[in-house]
């Protein structure tokens, strides 16, 4: 039985959509899928919707700026219903979830 059937047996995905989740998933938060336990591999299978990315994100961002300061002058809820979008359209399809695109952000504060 290949992966899909045994990790999304029901699920009623698509092959298209099974293949480009595995395009999406070549790295999860900067680690190689092949690298990852059975049971962190199926996480990745599962979709996250835009408004829960930018939930984790916000969430990130308020304690990061609880140590760091607002980013860029902005109060973090603000500032992370902004950029959010920007992050989940370009670097969660990479395989960075949330809170390390909320640490990558905070880098630049």
């Amino acid at each position: 039985m290949d992966i899909h059937a045994r990790h999304c047996e029901g699920c009623g995905e698509s092959d298209r959509s099974y293949r480009l989740l595995i395009a999406r998933s070549y790295l999860f938060d900067g680690v190689p899928v092949s690298d990852l336990l059975p049971s962190r591999l199926a996480a990745i299978f599962t979709v996250m919707s835009e408004d829960e990315f930018t939930e984790r994100f916000a969430a990130r961002i308020c304690e990061l700026a609880a140590l760091e300061g607002k980013p860029f002058g902005k109060e973090p809820e603000v500032y992370a219903s902004e950029i959010a979008g920007t992050y989940w359209r370009e670097r969660f399809p990479e395989g960075i979830g949330p809170e390390a695109c909320a640490e990558e952000d905070a880098a630049y504060w």
